[in-house]
């Protein structure tokens, strides 16, 4: 008979199920005993964590915001729905492997860098920021691909659209890794940033508190090399 653990910790923004849930002791601690699901029978048990006969990991990831899903036009729904279950899409016109969404929070230049640096997604691990023109050749004023406006201390969480190809879900600007040079060619601490709302580029010091504001990561990968 065999049993389903299913992984909460691959859908961290989700709302996880009952099981794969560890219990607490009482004291609002991690126990020893976690949840699972007997799909055979239908029925949730708790076992402990050190037990693992029979036992699998099933696991889960979101798709993209309920609300901005529901909202997207029903022929669009699709499309849609095949980008964000496999987690990325494939330019067919360029041929570069995009993330089906971007990391979703406020980051630097720098970690925006480092996070599709060390992105390891789809049996790939050579993500990377995309240059300036990269995120230009998505861009297409007449798609309206359904996104997020963060919750922020000024409104909560709303669903937005944006003008990108492919059904990405992004959720503010894209950094690129199109740097600024000097007068003598060297960088200059300015880099340059994509809006898929405005459909319009801009650059932004890379050291200045303010300058994560609302940027994001978006990956992209060469399919062929």
């Amino acid at each position: 008979m065999a049993r389903v653990i299913l992984s909460k910790h691959a859908a961290p923004h989700a709302n996880g199920p009952p099981s794969g849930v560890q219990i607490d002791d009482g004291r609002g601690k991690p126990s020893e005993n976690a949840w699972f699901l007997n799909f055979n029978e239908g029925s949730r048990i708790y076992d402990r964590l050190q037990l693992k006969l029979n036992k699998r990991a099933l696991c889960a990831r979101p798709i993209s915001p309920t609300v901005a899903y529901a909202q997207s036009p029903a022929k669009d729904r699709d499309q849609l729905h095949e980008t964000q279950v496999r987690g990325y899409w494939v330019d067919p016109s360029t041929g570069l492997m995009w993330a089906s969404m971007d990391n979703g929070k406020d980051v630097s230049w720098r970690q925006a860098m480092k996070y599709c640096r060390d992105l390891r997604f789809a049996g790939f691990s050579d993500w990377r920021l995309p240059t300036l023109a990269e995120l230009e050749g998505i861009y297409d004023k007449k798609t309206e691909s359904p996104g997020e406006n963060p919750r922020s201390r000024w409104h909560e969480s709303e669903a937005m659209n944006f003008h990108v190809k492919g059904n990405l879900f992004i959720t503010g600007d894209q950094w690129s890794s199109t740097q600024i040079p000097d007068d003598r060619g060297h960088p200059s601490g300015y880099e340059w940033y994509f809006d898929f709302n405005e459909g319009r580029s801009n650059n932004q010091p890379s050291g200045f508190p303010y300058s994560s504001s609302s940027m994001r990561a978006l990956c992209v990968r060469n399919l062929v090399k």
